[in-house]
C-alpha cells in the first residue's frame, strides 16, 4: 500500500465558530489518520489558521473515509457525518510533482500537495481540499446531518445554556449576534463562494519587464500559482478571486505587486502584517458584497472573461474585468507594489 508524507488541518469561516469532538479519516485498511486541530476550529475558511500552528508532515496512507462530529456555535446544533472520500483523486494529487521554479523552492522533485484540509461551515457543509505551497484544490463537498446529544455526553465544561449565553455576550460580533437572534444566519453563503466562472488573467507590465509568477487565491479557498513566466493564461473554471500576488522583474530589479479585492487596510494587514488581534473585523464578513464579486455575476454565463492587471514601477495598480465589449474597472481594491 502506498504511503505519502502529508499533514492535515481543519478550519471554519471567520466569525462562525465550530467546535469539533471527532475529526478523523480512515484508509482502505482502516488505518486511522488524525486530522489536526480538533476542538475550536481556526479561521479563515480553508486555511486552518496561521502557518506556525500546522503540524509536521508524516507518512500516511491515502484516506478513504472521513468521520466528523461537531457543535456549530452560532446555530446551537450538533452535526455528524461519515463520508466516502475520492481516494483515487487524492492519490493523484499526492503523487503530483511541483513545477515551482521560483525562489521559494528550487527542488522541482518536491510533491506539489502535502496537506489535506477539512472545512466546516454552517448548515452541515463540509469541504475537503488538497493543499500545497501556493496551491489549493477542492476534492469533495459533503453535508453532515443534525443529531441530538446531551451536552454533558460531549463536553465536560458547563452547560449548553451557559455556552449559548457566553457566545452571545462575549464571542459573537454584533452582526453575528443579530443574525443569531433574528434567525438570519447566512447558511448558503459558502455555497455561493463555490460558484465558478470561465476566466483567465492577463498582466500588463512596463516594456521589457518579465512576469515571474502569478498567485491567485479565490473566495472558495482554492488557490493556484503560475511560474511559467507568461503574462496571460487560458480561460478555466475558477471562483471569484480575492487576492493576487504578482512577481515581476525589470532591468534587474524585482517587484512584488499585492492586490486584495476589498477596500480598507484591515483585510490587507490581516494577510500581510498579522495584525488580526488589533482589528475587530479582520476579514470581510460577506465576500459576495465586494465589488469584484458583483461584477463577476454580471458577466454572461458560458462566455470567457479576462481579469486584467495593469502594473507599473510608480506603484499604481489598475484592475479590469473584461468580457467581449464590456469592461468593468475594479476600483475597490487595496493594491501595493514593492521593490524587493
Amino acid at each position: 500500500m502506498k504511503r505519502f508524507k502529508y499533514n492535515t488541518g481543519s478550519s471554519c469561516p471567520s466569525y462562525y465558530g465550530i467546535t469539533t469532538y471527532e475529526q478523523v479519516m480512515y484508509s482502505d485498511s482502516d488505518e486511522m489518520i488524525m486530522i489536526d486541530g480538533v476542538g475550536s476550529l481556526r479561521s479563515p475558511w480553508g486555511d486552518g489558521g496561521v502557518t506556525f500552528i500546522k503540524n509536521s508532515p508524516s507518512e500516511n496512507s491515502v484516506p478513504k473515509t472521513l468521520n466528523i462530529g461537531y457543535y456549530s456555535d452560532t446555530e446551537d446544533q450538533f452535526y455528524e457525518g461519515e463520508f466516502q472520500l475520492p481516494s483515487e483523486e487524492i492519490e493523484k494529487f499526492l503523487e503530483e510533482k511541483s513545477k515551482n521554479f521560483g525562489v521559494k523552492s528550487q527542488n522541482i522533485n518536491e510533491h506539489k500537495y502535502d496537506r489535506i484540509e477539512i472545512g466546516v461551515a454552517l448548515g452541515g457543509m463540509i469541504v475537503v481540499w488538497m493543499k500545497g505551497e501556493g496551491e489549493q484544490r477542492e476534492v469533495g463537498k459533503y453535508n453532515a446531518k443534525i443529531v441530538k446529544h446531551h451536552w454533558e455526553d460531549i463536553f465536560d465544561n458547563g452547560t449548553r445554556e451557559e455556552e449559548v449565553k457566553y457566545n452571545l455576550e462575549k464571542v459573537f460580533t454584533n452582526k453575528v449576534k443579530e443574525e443569531v437572534l433574528n434567525k438570519t444566519l447566512p447558511i448558503d453563503l459558502w455555497e455561493k463562494y463555490r460558484e465558478k466562472f470561465s476566466w483567465n488573467y492577463s498582466v500588463n507590465v512596463p516594456q521589457n519587464a518579465v512576469v515571474n509568477s502569478v498567485y491567485l487565491k479565490m473566495i472558495n479557498a482554492e488557490a493556484e500559482t503560475n511560474y511559467l513566466k507568461i503574462s496571460t493564461d487560458q480561460p478555466s473554471q475558477r471562483a471569484v478571486p480575492y487576492q493576487a500576488e504578482i512577481i515581476w522583474t525589470l532591468n534587474g530589479k524585482r517587484y512584488e505587486s499585492r492586490i486584495i479585492f476589498a477596500e480598507g487596510e484591515n483585510y490587507y494587514n490581516t494577510i500581510y502584517k498579522a495584525t488580526i488581534a488589533s482589528s475587530d473585523n479582520p476579514y470581510p464578513a460577506d465576500l459576495t458584497k465586494e465589488e469584484i464579486y458583483q461584477n463577476f455575476i454580471k458577466i454572461k454565463p458560458g462566455h470567457p472573461a479576462e481579469l486584467i492587471f495593469n502594473l507599473s514601477t510608480s506603484r499604481e495598480i489598475n484592475v479590469n474585468l473584461k468580457q467581449e465589449n464590456t469592461s468593468f474597472n475594479i476600483r475597490k481594491i487595496t493594491g501595493k507594489t514593492f521593490q524587493q
